[in-house]
């Protein structure tokens, strides 16, 4: 089973009282290694080593993690050195897969269409759910990642004609299922997961996410601390706006919604992925 050689990582940041996805995974049946995720810089730090105890809180300096910002913002919020420390500390560890988490997640489901109904079902038994998505993840080296799916990638249920025609999506944002041996490099403050698929898909690589398990999150920018406070701090139109920086031929920024509308990034997947033509059209 992969999982002996797999761990979890909860990123996690000002909050050791708030880290719900740690509670949500037992109670899908996670029974594997888990690890907290914490900078030295964190003034919350030792009580996540007390509730968690110190072997599980992986603590990392921000300032010595070497990735690109892409922008000359003094402070040092966000979860970008986080998310890229991941693959020096799975092999301090001795892993050869890891799965990076937010700490809000507030239950793992899968989706499937019952007639013209979207449902849903608590997942049970994470731990052969893991084994499956590390195999998908194995079984082309392009892959660089896989996801699961979040609430929003759902809306409209099984009227959405995506989500009843489509297995995988090409993104992958939030959760990251990875091997330590093949690294992926996220870039920019903020919206460093949409950064990272839509820039480095154009170089071949294959991000995708499973629309068949989805992550149940709080909802955005409502629980305090955690990177919660850099998308405050800057604001929606800066946040997507990296995304535009790092790749401009795909990506823009437009609002969204209807009633309530806001700024988001958009993605033309037209321009987003290569078409590469089959051996058999060469001449």
């Amino acid at each position: 089973m992969k999982h002996e050689s797999f761990a979890v990582f909860i990123l996690s940041h000002g909050r050791p009282d708030k880290v719900v996805t740690a509670e949500t995974l037992s109670r899908c049946g996670w029974r594997g290694k888990t690890f907290l995720v914490c900078d030295t810089g964190d003034a919350r730090l030792d009580e996540y080593r007390a509730r968690f105890s110190a072997e599980r809180v992986l603590a990392f300096d921000k300032a010595s993690v070497d990735c690109d910002r892409a922008c000359n913002f003094t402070d040092l919020a966000g979860i970008l050195e986080a998310r890229n420390v991941c693959f020096d500390l799975a092999r301090e560890i001795g892993v050869e897969y890891f799965l990076e988490l937010d700490d809000d997640y507030t239950a793992f489901h899968f989706r499937y269409i019952d007639g013209e109904v979207l449902r849903s079902v608590e997942c049970r038994d994470l731990s052969r759910v893991f084994d499956l998505f590390l195999d998908f993840l194995d079984c082309d080296e392009r892959i660089r990642t896989v996801s699961m799916a979040q609430g929003g990638d759902l809306q409209g249920g099984a009227e959405n004609g995506d989500v009843r025609s489509e297995k995988f999506y090409r993104k992958a944002m939030n959760s990251f299922f990875l091997r330590t041996d093949r690294r992926v490099e996220f870039a920019g403050l903020l919206n460093e997961d949409v950064s990272c698929y839509a820039a480095d898909s154009a170089r071949g690589h294959i991000y995708t996410q499973s629309n068949l398990v989805n992550i149940v999150q709080a909802p955005t920018q409502k629980n305090a601390g955690g990177i919660t406070e850099a998308y405050r701090k800057y604001g929606t139109f800066t946040k997507s706006f990296f995304s535009v920086m790092a790749a401009p031929s795909c990506v823009r920024v437009e609002t969204l919604g209807n009633l309530h509308r806001r700024i988001h990034h958009r993605i033309n997947p037209r321009f987003a992925y290569p078409k590469i033509l089959s051996e058999r059209w060469k001449k």
